[in-house]
């Protein structure tokens, strides 16, 4: 029976747990809590009470992390770009424009999202590890769903105005 190393998992910023998986039972990886360990903040990577304006500074850091680093992120903010520009071009009304930017950002959000998960999953285990994948995998399929969601919302939206303009002409 292979044994594997201790894993820190902070479930609440005060109470980390110590986890530790003890049988590798036909390649099922059971955990055992243990008792609360004390670890400190610094170890977990926890920032407290920071001042608004330096939180402000990390969450724009993750936004340019999120440009530079993430393909899939650039090729969303292209879309975006066209669809607003088709709607300006096409004289949205406002409730048109609420539901645009609503759909807009639902894939963003997860696509931000989906790469936190999958660096944390990257951080947590890098070695290669069917949860692992599975993790990422689950984390990719929500993007799909809201851009599947997205493109619906679109025909929707742009889909009468456009008909409109062909039938015109």
């Amino acid at each position: 029976m292979a044994e594997r190393g201790i894993w820190e998992f902070p479930l609440h910023p005060s109470l980390p747990i110590r986890m530790r998986s003890a049988k590798l039972s036909s390649a099922l990886l059971t955990p055992i809590v243990v008792s609360p360990s004390p670890v400190s903040k610094s170890f977990l990577g926890m920032r407290q009470n920071q001042p608004f304006l330096k939180s402000l500074r990390c969450a724009w850091q993750g936004l340019f992390d999120l440009y530079f680093t993430q393909r899939n992120f650039r090729i969303h903010l292209v879309v975006m770009v066209c669809a607003l520009t088709a709607a300006c071009w096409l004289q949205f009304d406002p409730w048109q424009w609420g539901v645009l930017i609503q759909t807009i950002g639902l894939v963003l959000v997860a696509e931000g999202l989906n790469s936190a998960v999958e660096t944390a999953v990257d951080i947590c285990s890098p070695e290669i590890q069917p949860l692992a994948r599975q993790a990422k995998d689950m984390a990719a399929g929500a993007v799909l769903i809201a851009t599947f969601c997205s493109i619906v919302t679109g025909f929707c939206l742009f889909g009468p105005p456009l008909w409109a303009l062909l039938l015109r002409e």
